[in-house]
């Protein structure tokens, strides 16, 4: 998939084609925020936006038959044709929203979209997942129903009478355009179950996880308010809506309140066995849980001997790097799934080197594994391990196994040069850097700074020696 945007905040001119793993790299202020934001907020709309229009043909078929039959290859095709102009001209306005900034800032922009994002993949797993239906009593008083069946080239939507009717035919006709917009809702409804699903991290978590407490507590007390105090928290309420925040950090607000909810749930990699589970083990070092107290860990110390445990400590007194990790987490264990895109907005906060490089292997065994992920970092150790791993990448088994031994990295983490692009975000554009045998992917603004440091050290060294050669020299001529 190849995503741009154009004409807005610092970008003029920008377009990434996102590979399995995708690296942004870039200085401060040259836009990469405004990118990721973007790309989040264009994938959330395709999945809340349906393509496919009822003929009128369809429509009259529907409501003399009382069935309409939708296939699944017809499906593909008018996903496919929201890219075949290349540009989304409502799209702006709904960008202006995610990014809770003023229309006006995104009247000139310009998205650009050049395939259809695994939308192909997403509709083979369509027909290869469980049975699913969507059904709703219309105050026509019919049934209407949505459903596909197991292995199903068709998507049947249908209508019957209720039992309340008697048995009588449905009356349909009045209500035409309330029935189909219903009946596309559940057609929506079914279908996005299954199309690529984002999935962003932000770079603000730390905040959000650090008053996550007080977060849940206020929205207790929301939930649980009566109709009688409504005015009294009215106030409460709308800042509860969050809407001046970008959609990411929203998204991620919401992930925080239903906590407990989604930790009863289990993703593709929730076996503990699992090598991604092992790899996120390894990187959190603890597990979490959420009750009725709140957020808690469970240190796995390196202290207490090997494999022993400390006791539960509360999320507001744990280290920043504890509380940078949940969401990752509870994404791998309870959310996670192959057709997924992962944003991950600036990994390397609040990690420690090591753990930078740890994170690096985690996220290319997760990519191994089936889940896309998109990173924007500023962190030389990230990149710098990515590229050890795609370095130690060979095409044979056997090579591969040689070389896990000698460096004692998991050949699961080793990545393939051809599923990872990575970019350099300069003022108003992104540059794709290409990879070098041995070397990986030159980042110049990095390696700069690195051979500045280096010269300074040289040069402060090679003074230092002079200076001290200088005062051996006059005490030696003391002494004689």
């Amino acid at each position: 998939m190849k995503f741009g945007i154009k004409n807005i905040g610092p970008i003029k001119d920008c377009s990434i084609a996102l590979n399995k793993l995708t690296v942004l790299c870039g200085e401060n202020n040259t836009g990469k925020t405004y990118y990721t934001y973007s790309l989040c907020a264009f994938l959330e709309y395709l999945r809340n936006t349906n393509p496919y229009t009822f003929s009128h043909e369809e429509r009259v078929g529907f409501l003399e038959t009382g069935k309409l039959i939708v296939s699944v290859k017809r499906l593909v095709e008018s996903y496919s044709s929201i890219f075949s102009s290349g540009y989304m001209k409502q799209f702006p306005s709904y960008l202006a929203k995610s990014l809770a900034i003023e229309d006006a800032a995104t009247s000139s922009c310009i998205v650009e979209a050049t395939s259809e994002i695994g939308i192909h993949d997403s509709i083979k797993a369509f027909i290869e997942a469980e049975s699913s239906k969507f059904e709703m009593i219309h105050a026509s008083g019919n049934k209407l129903v949505v459903s596909h069946d197991k292995g199903s080239d068709d998507i049947i939507c249908s209508y019957v009478p209720t039992e309340n009717m008697g048995g009588a035919s449905p009356q349909l006709y009045p209500l035409e355009d309330s029935v189909f917009r219903h009946v596309e809702w559940m057609f929506l409804m079914l279908i996005r179950r299954h199309l690529p699903r984002c999935f962003c991290i932000t770079s603000e978590r730390n905040g959000v996880y650090m008053f996550g407490s007080e977060l849940r507590f206020f929205n207790s007390i929301l939930a649980n308010a009566s109709i009688k105090d409504f005015a009294k928290y009215q106030t409460l309420r709308k800042r509860f809506d969050f809407r001046g925040y970008p959609l990411p950090v929203r998204q991620e607000i919401d992930v925080l309140l239903r906590l407990d909810e989604i930790q009863r749930t289990r993703s593709i990699f929730s076996e503990e066995d699992s090598l991604v589970i092992k790899c996120l083990n390894n990187l959190v070092g603890g597990t979490y849980d959420v009750d009725k107290s709140g957020i808690s860990f469970t240190e796995t110390s390196r202290n207490v001997g090997k494999g022993g445990e400390i006791g539960k400590i509360g999320l507001n007194r744990c280290s920043s790097s504890v509380r940078s990790l949940i969401e990752l987490d509870y994404y791998v264990r309870h959310i996670a799934r192959l057709s997924d895109i992962l944003i991950i907005d600036e990994p390397e906060l609040d990690l420690h080197p090591m753990l930078q490089r740890k994170f690096a292997r985690f996220i290319t065994t997760l990519v191994n594994s089936g889940v896309r992920v998109f990173l924007t970092t500023h962190s030389d150790y990230l990149i710098r391990e990515i590229n050890l791993l795609v370095c130690a990448w060979s095409d044979d088994e056997k090579e591969r196994s040689r070389r896990s031994t000698e460096l004692g990295i998991d050949k699961e983490a080793f990545l393939s040069p051809n599923i990872i692009s990575c970019y350099v975000m300069n003022p108003s554009c992104a540059k794709q850097m290409i990879f070098e045998e041995g070397r990986g992917f030159p980042i110049e603004s990095f390696d700069e700074n690195i051979r500045q440091f280096s010269r300074l050290y040289s040069l402060l060294h090679d003074n230092i020696c002079v200076d001290d050669s200088a005062d051996e020299g006059a005490d030696h001529e003391k002494r004689t």
